[in-house]
């Protein structure tokens, strides 16, 4: 499988994919389509990218110019990978990024009792099953978009949001759902 960065300072380079079970990253085509919804939204925006598996999502916002990406996964076949890409690739002076080889629900916790916040939440969790509806209900009770922020989570399906988000889009391309959240109204629209 190969997974590449589609824009800006990284453009074309090729990302390390570890050999996990289960591991489904983000089409081209969908990272496209949600690249191009967030059009500027990106530029230095604070990133977490929840349940990263390849990286390719965080990875292709700190290659168009976010300010800081913290990768989660509690995968360390998948965090390592996204270790050696960023090192392959090179730094960013700009970019400052995290690898966090952790439970995402409990590290949205962490982050949220550390006061942090975030411009753009982006999640991929795992198909089938409840992790798309226990994100948003661990993302909504513990705040951790920033006011005008956002939140997308990718999924095979629309995931209504729990009290605290509010669905502001919703875009579908073939059996993969890209539904955009903020919290209570705040956000800019994407």
């Amino acid at each position: 499988m190969r997974v590449q960065i589609l824009g800006g300072a990284w453009k074309g380079r090729v990302l390390a994919v570890p050999k996990e079970a289960g591991l489904r990253p983000t089409s081209q085509k969908v990272r496209a389509a949600l690249f191009n919804i967030l059009g500027p939204r990106v530029q230095g925006a604070r990133v977490l990218d929840l349940f990263a598996g390849t990286g390719a999502l965080g990875l292709e916002a700190a290659s168009r110019g976010a300010a800081a990406v913290t990768f989660v996964d509690r995968s360390a076949a998948c965090t390592d990978a996204i270790r050696r890409t960023l090192t392959a690739f090179g730094p960013l002076p700009e970019v400052r990024t995290e690898v966090v080889t952790f439970d995402v629900f409990a590290t949205v916790r962490r982050l949220a009792g550390q006061g942090q916040t975030f411009d753009l939440v982006l999640a991929d969790p795992p198909y089938g099953g409840p992790w798309g509806r226990k994100l948003l209900q661990a993302v909504a009770a513990h705040v951790i978009i920033a006011p005008a922020g956002a939140m997308v989570l990718e999924g095979p399906t629309g995931v209504a949001p729990p009290p605290g988000l509010q669905q502001i889009r919703l875009a579908r391309y073939g059996d993969t759902t890209l539904a955009f959240y903020d919290q209570s109204g705040l956000s800019r629209h994407v």
